[in-house]
C-alpha cells in the first residue's frame, strides 16, 4: 500500500496498536464486570438471569448501533463516528456506575454498547480501506495481539477493582477508557477514507447495499462462520461466572486467571494465523480450524452433561473451543470484507450485526435455559460450534477467495 498511514513499518505498528486498543473496548466492557456478578446480584437485588441478560443486551446494542455507524462512516469518514462513539460509551458507563436496580443497569449497558460498537465497526472498515485480503488477515492478527490482552487483563482488573473499590468502580474504569479512546483518535488516527471515496447515499441506498451483501454467497459464508464462533465465545462469557464461581468454587479474585488462560489461547492462535495465510489457501485454513472448534465444543457439552473428570474435564475442551476464535475471526473478517472496498462501512456493519446479533441470542439462550447446572452453557457452545462448521460446508464458495 502507498497510503501515508501504512507506508512504513513504524506507521503500521502504530496503526495496529491504536486499532487494537480501540477494539479492546468490546471484551473490556464485558469481561471486566464478570467477576462482579455475585456482588451486583447482592447489591441491586438482581437475579442471576438478569445479569446474564445484561450480557445479551450488550451484544444486541453492538449489533444495532453498527447498522447506523457503519454507513455513516462511509458518508462522512471514519474519525467523527469514532469520536461520537467514545462519548456515548462514557455516558453509558457512567449510567451503569450510578444504576440502582437491574432495569437501569440493563438500559445503560445498551447505551454503552451503542457507543462501543463504533470502535469495532469502524476499525474493520479502516483495515479494508488500507489493505488487500491476505495482508488484511495478517493485520487483523496483529490487532488481536494487542486487543487479545483485553480478555486476559479485563477480569483480573475487574476482580482487583471489585475487591478494593466495589463493583461500581469497574464502570468508572470503562468511562476512563472512553477518554483514552477519544484521545487516541484525536492524536494518532488519521482519516483513512479520502473525501473523494465517500458515498453521501440516502436511506434507500443503504438498504439496497445491505440487500446486495445478503445476496453475496461469499459474504454470508464468512460472516456466518465468524458469527457463530463469536456466539460460542459469548455463550461461554454469559455462563462462565455461574459455572466457575457458583458450581466450581472459583473465587471472584481468581476468576480472571481462568478466563485469562482462555484468552491467551485466542492470542496464540491469532498469531499462528499470520504464518499460515502466507503458505496455505485461506479457505482451507478456515475450514480446518472450524473442524477443531466443532469437535472441542462437542466435548465441552459432553463434559457439562456428564461431569466426567470434574472441573479440569470441562476446562481442557473449553480452552480449545474458545481459542479457535483467534484464527476464525481474522480469516472470516478479511474474506468477508474482501470484495466490498467501495462500501466497507456497510459491509463491516452488516458483518458486525450478524456477529453480535447471533452472540446476543446465544447469551439470551444461556440465560433462558438457566437451571442451576453447567449444561445450558455447554449445549449452546456445542450448537454454535457445529453451526459454524455446517454453515461453512453448506455455503461453500464456488471460487477461491482473492489473495
Amino acid at each position: 500500500m502507498t497510503s501515508e498511514i501504512t507506508h512504513t513499518r513504524a506507521a503500521r505498528i502504530q496503526l495496529a496498536v491504536v486499532l487494537g486498543l480501540l477494539s479492546c473496548i468490546g471484551p473490556l466492557a464485558v469481561d471486566a464486570y464478570l467477576p462482579a456478578f455475585p456482588a451486583i446480584v447482592s447489591d441491586l437485588g438482581a437475579s442471576e438471569s438478569a445479569l446474564q441478560q445484561s450480557v445479551g443486551i450488550y451484544f444486541v446494542g453492538l449489533a444495532g448501533g453498527q447498522l447506523i455507524l457503519g454507513p455513516l462512516s462511509d458518508r462522512i469518514g471514519r474519525r467523527w463516528p469514532l469520536m461520537f462513539g467514545a462519548v456515548v460509551l462514557m455516558i453509558g458507563s457512567l449510567g451503569c456506575a450510578f444504576a440502582t436496580n437491574e432495569s437501569q443497569l440493563i438500559f445503560w449497558r445498551l447505551v454503552q454498547a451503542i457507543g462501543g460498537c463504533a470502535a469495532m465497526v469502524i476499525s474493520r472498515a479502516i483495515v479494508r480501506d488500507l489493505f488487500e485480503p491476505r495482508e488484511g488477515a495478517r493485520f487483523y492478527s496483529y490487532m488481536m495481539l494487542i486487543g487479545g490482552l483485553a480478555p486476559v487483563l479485563a477480569p483480573i482488573i475487574g476482580g482487583a477493582l471489585l475487591i478494593t473499590l466495589g463493583w461500581r468502580s469497574i464502570f468508572w474504569f470503562l468511562a476512563l477508557y472512553g477518554v483514552l479512546w477519544l484521545a487516541l483518535v484525536i492524536m494518532y488516527l488519521p482519516e483513512s477514507l479520502p473525501a473523494e471515496k465517500r458515498h453521501p447515499v440516502g436511506f434507500g441506498e443503504v438498504l439496497r447495499r445491505y440487500g446486495l451483501l445478503l445476496c453475496d454467497r461469499q459474504f454470508v459464508l464468512y460472516s456466518l462462520s465468524g458469527s457463530l464462533i463469536s456466539a460460542m465465545m459469548f455463550a461461554y462469557i454469559a455462563g462462565s461466572p455461574f459455572v466457575f464461581m457458583n458450581l466450581n468454587g472459583v473465587k471472584p479474585e481468581h476468576f480472571g486467571f481462568f478466563f485469562g488462560a482462555n484468552a491467551l489461547g485466542i492470542m496464540a492462535l491469532g498469531q499462528f494465523t499470520r504464518s499460515l495465510v502466507v503458505k496455505y489457501d485461506m479457505n482451507r485454513v478456515l475450514r480446518a480450524v472450524l473442524c477443531m472448534a466443532a469437535t472441542a465444543s462437542c466435548l465441552t457439552a459432553l463434559a457439562t452433561l456428564t461431569g466426567w473428570f470434574g472441573f479440569p474435564g470441562l476446562l481442557v475442551p473449553l480452552f480449545f473451543a474458545v481459542a479457535s476464535m483467534g484464527m476464525v475471526m481474522p480469516l472470516s473478517t478479511a474474506l468477508a470484507m474482501a470484495p466490498h472496498g467501495a462500501m466497507a462501512g456497510n459491509a463491516s456493519a452488516l458483518f458486525g450485526v450478524m456477529m453480535f446479533g447471533v452472540s446476543g441470542l446465544s447469551g439470551f439462550a444461556v440465560s433462558a435455559l438457566h437451571n442451576g447446572t453447567a449444561w445450558p452453557m455447554g449445549i449452546v457452545i456445542a450448537l454454535c460450534g457445529i453451526g459454524a462448521l455446517v454453515a461453512n460446508l453448506v455455503l461453500r464458495p464456488k471460487f477461491s477467495a482473492p489473495a
